[in-house]
């Protein structure tokens, strides 16, 4: 997420005229722009944080790029994990630019200034040439302007909160502390000290009596620690800076003075003692490197961390998209709920092909044969030149094909025999791999499936089919 916050807007157009492609071709209905910043069908809905509506855009690009870099065909698996994903970073982007918003503005100037450098690299010179583009994929130039303007918004907003982070001389101290530590029980806030924690008070009272009159630390650590790490080493931690202790720890060890020994330290840990061996200057992760740089990035990423988790914090995210609500009742162990969700949503005019697809994983998973054969006739009518229904049915004709037990589960299915299932396992995937065009990996996933299945002639028909894009490809590329 705060490496998506910094990027430029190179990669914009390739959000607007690639991911969308990729979105249709996954057949997930409701990643579209239609709607822009206020909801549009209910396919569009997403979800809602703070009582506004997730952009569809942004979820579909997030959504997208993950998928891209899936090979071949996404499981309904991995695309429900994804969709968790992309629903967390945009839940988090409309967060940040909701506080951007109250705190930066992005004038016109600017938003024209971004948008003739995307049309500069995109190789667009002018304007209705760039508005046909976005049309053709279902955005308006409004729509655009808006997704634009709130990428600016949240990379000015970050700018700010960059610009007021430095790095001071403790920054760049390191310190190399011995410590003893005496564990204790976690205990909630507000609770009495149990007899365990005063034991351990008192232990540690005891040790810092001996180190502060002249016993020698690393052999109290070695006989007394109880930190496995680093008693045998006779307590010494090695060099550490800013940021990597727990508050407590790094605050006392940073306050001592070389061969001091501090007082009773507390933390989440137990009781501790530390002695300060020495401090230096930090030294660059690598040779050559410039330290400073270093601690100055670690710190902004730290800034960004807690201003995104600090406005997490109580957000209220409600989703309202039927097969994101579904998969998390799912994943909560809420499979009545998560039925019927999808079978409510099934019901509606015109639902998204994954409803019917996961409403159909849902029912083999439960047993019921004969309706999750039902459900996946009823993806394929609703959609039936659409390469995602045609791949998730093949996996689930293939499943009855070889699983005797399942296919007999089904009172219906189960009149037919194995080898009709086998059949239409086939025609689809031979579908998906028609539907998939040039795209090698999606024909070598296709390929790999139908040996499974013992195809062979259409086995040979792939192999032929791939060597014969291989040779399109070879011929299309310029030559050096």
């Amino acid at each position: 997420m705060l490496a998506f916050l910094r990027n430029r807007m190179k990669v914009i157009m390739i959000v607007v005229a690639v991911v969308f492609a990729v979105s249709m071709l996954y057949g997930l209905g409701y990643v579209g722009m239609k709607g822009g910043a206020a909801p549009g069908p209910d396919q569009q809905r997403i979800a809602k944080v703070n009582g506004q509506w997730v952009n569809p855009m942004r979820f579909g690009q997030l959504l997208s790029r993950y998928l891209a870099n899936v090979p071949g065909i996404p499981d309904l698996g991995t695309i429900s994990f994804f969709q968790n994903l992309a629903l967390n970073q945009a839940v988090d982007f409309e967060l940040v630019l909701a506080d951007a918003k109250r705190n930066v503005r992005v004038g016109g100037a600017d938003l024209r200034k971004t948008i003739d450098e995307i049309m500069a690299q995109s190789g667009v010179k002018e304007r209705a040439q760039f508005e046909r583009l976005l049309t053709q994929q279902g955005v308006t130039w409004g729509q655009f302007e808006d997704f634009i303007r709130d990428e600016l918004l949240v990379e000015k907003r970050v700018q700010q909160l960059e610009s007021k982070i430095t790095v001071t001389p403790e920054d760049l101290r390191e310190v190399r502390v011995r410590h003893i530590l005496i564990r204790t029980s976690p205990t909630l806030e507000g609770q009495a000290k149990s007899k365990d924690e005063e034991t351990a008070k008192t232990k540690i009272d005891e040790i810092r009596q001996k180190a502060v009159t002249g016993s020698d630390f690393a052999a109290l650590a070695k006989a007394g620690s109880q930190d496995p790490g680093s008693a045998v080493q006779g307590g010494d931690l090695g060099f550490f800076g800013k940021g990597q202790m727990v508050a407590e720890f790094e605050k006392t060890a940073y306050e001592l003075k070389p061969g001091a020994i501090s007082p009773v330290v507390k933390t989440q840990f137990g009781y501790h003692i530390l002695k300060l061996e020495e401090t230096r200057l930090k030294p660059p992760s690598e040779k050559g490197g410039d330290v400073k740089k270093e601690i100055l990035a670690r710190k902004k990423n730290d800034t960004l961390s807690k201003w995104r988790a600090d406005l997490r914090q109580n957000a209220k995210v409600e989703p309202v998209d039927p097969v994101l609500i579904a998969m998390d009742q799912r994943n909560k162990g809420q499979v009545a709920e998560a039925l019927k969700t999808l079978q409510d949503a099934s019901k509606k005019s015109s639902p998204p092909p994954l409803t019917h697809l996961f409403l159909a994983s849902l029912y083999k998973d439960l047993g019921q044969v004969d309706n999750a054969v039902a459900t996946t006739e009823q993806a394929i009518k609703a959609r039936p030149a659409d390469l995602l229904v045609h791949y998730i049915a093949a996996r689930f004709y293939a499943d009855l094909s070889k699983d005797a037990k399942l296919l007999k589960t089904g009172a219906l299915a189960s009149q037919k025999p194995a080898s009709y299932y086998r059949e239409q396992a086939i025609e689809h995937f031979r579908a998906a791999a028609m539907l998939s065009g040039d795209n090698i990996n999606v024909r070598q996933q296709m390929l790999n499936e139908l040996k499974g299945l013992n195809a062979s002639k259409e086995v040979r028909e792939q192999e032929a089919a791939i060597t014969q894009i291989k040779k399109r490809q070879a011929l299309a590329k310029p030559k050096q």
